[in-house]
């Protein structure tokens, strides 16, 4: 089953998945006229509107480059899917996630005040950027020169 967290937005697309489906299992045999057609943009559009009628296979590439655009961005899921998941389901469930705030342990490998993490990284850079003065002051970098200090 296909979910999204833009229903709305998505709900034509939906349809016409539901209609492909119809149409590949024999229980619809043509595209009816009230099939939807919001998510049809202007590159598809020439291809799937002909002489006033929808193009029942341009309006399935259509349906199925959109359905991939989807699930490659995660505005769309597949539940009970590993590949295509809801992008929550890779995140710490909020209550776990309270849990481990209150007891101050969190899995990550850098200091969580923001401030003492940018100034452990700026004396790194400084030191680095000392090492490359000091090479370049004893011309210890093969390949390199200094040219008017």
């Amino acid at each position: 089953m296909l979910s999204s967290d833009r229903d709305e937005e998505n709900a034509g697309l939906r349809q016409a998945i539901q209609l492909i489906c119809e149409l590949d299992t024999g229980k619809r045999k043509d595209l009816p006229e009230w099939s939807p057609t919001d998510f049809v943009d202007a590159r598809w559009k020439p291809y799937v509107f002909q002489d006033g009628e929808l193009q029942r296979r341009y309006y399935e590439l259509c349906v199925l480059d959109k359905l991939r655009d989807g699930l490659r961005s995660g505005d769309i899921w597949v539940e009970g899917s590993e590949q295509y998941r809801h992008l929550k389901s890779f995140l710490i469930p909020d209550e776990q996630w309270q849990i481990m705030l209150d007891a101050d342990v969190i899995p990550v490998a850098v200091p969580r005040n923001p401030l003492t993490y940018l100034r452990a990284r700026a004396d790194l850079l400084h030191e680095q950027l000392q090492r490359v003065d000091e090479g370049l002051a004893n011309d210890e970098f093969e390949g390199v020169e200094w040219v008017d200090g």
